[in-house]
């Protein structure tokens, strides 16, 4: 694990070329917007699905960064509270990311089973009519909804894009995903909001990486 490492700074002197590093998911969401789901959209809420959960915004038509450069860890804000919350790498508990990430789902699976199955593997048993494996990517769309009524509380987003592998459950998460999100959102809000799975595959990072490296101004000065 690389701690108080200037990652940025060595690559620069090693390639003599000016270097920044991104979050990944904030690189998706910009490739997001300019070439895939949401081109044309000034206010974009993107999510990523994988091993965790990740986020990255789009306001007035650039990239928000935050003070820190962390701003929309969607993956970190709490869905779950006492005994059902489980312990998140970041070390809180009950993290959307606890519950509803793709290694989340495969452990819960794990768990209840004893068999290993990768997210695919899992989008397949619950095709095959795992009623469980079903179950768990129809509770993850209800907390992904839950977590995404803040964001859209907050920011007043109508627009949510989301990449990553569980997306080839769409069928199952979106329709739990909608119908938690639209409940909890303010009445005006509702009609409003649309969510739409990215149509660049795993490729909205790197084009987002390449917009960033062919667009300096809008580039964090971190």
């Amino acid at each position: 694990q690389l701690k108080n490492i200037d990652l940025a700074g060595q690559l620069s002197r090693y390639l003599n070329r000016s270097v920044c590093v991104q979050n990944d998911a904030l690189c998706a969401a910009i490739g997001e917007q300019h070439y895939g789901a949401g081109q044309g959209i000034t206010d974009l809420i993107h999510v990523t699905l994988g091993t965790g959960i990740g986020g990255g915004l789009i306001i007035n038509d650039r990239p928000y960064f935050g003070r820190g450069g962390m701003a929309m860890e969607i993956g970190h804000l709490q869905i779950e509270s006492g005994e059902p919350a489980r312990r998140c790498g970041c070390g809180q508990s009950g993290c959307l990311e606890a519950h509803a990430s793709a290694t989340a789902l495969s452990r819960q699976y794990q768990e209840s089973t004893g068999k290993m199955l990768t997210g695919e593997e899992l989008f397949q048993q619950a095709e095959s009519g795992d009623h469980f494996a079903r179950q768990l990517f129809e509770k993850a769309g209800n907390y992904l909804g839950m977590a995404l009524s803040h964001c859209v509380k907050i920011l007043d987003i109508h627009h949510i894009t989301i990449s990553g592998g569980p997306i080839g459950a769409w069928p199952l998460l979106y329709p739990h995903l909608i119908e938690s999100l639209r409940s909890r959102v303010l009445a005006p809000q509702r009609r409003a909001i649309q969510v739409v799975p990215s149509s660049l595959d795993d490729q909205a990072g790197i084009l987002g990486a390449a917009v960033l490296a062919l667009t300096p101004s809008i580039s964090h000065p971190g």
